[in-house]
């Protein structure tokens, strides 16, 4: 609900590497995000996490607005 709202901000994974047990890719939970809200996935594994440790404004995917989407 969160993502298909656009109300998620940040995709990401408490696995630190190889050896850990678990894969640290992010490929399928993007492409998940991008099926319930286009271009907000790949935006909340790469560019919101990249602008949040710049200490920089999160400028959200064109065409994108929070709240966007039903409630049901």
């Amino acid at each position: 609900q969160l993502v298909r709202e656009r109300r998620a901000h940040v995709l990401a994974t408490d696995s630190h590497g190889p050896g850990m047990g678990r894969n640290p890719s992010l490929s399928a939970a993007v492409a998940i995000a991008e099926r319930l809200a286009p271009g907000w996935g790949r935006w909340m594994a790469e560019e919101a996490p990249a602008a949040i440790l710049a200490g920089a404004d999160l400028e959200r995917p064109h065409g994108s607005e929070a709240g966007r989407g039903t409630r049901g």
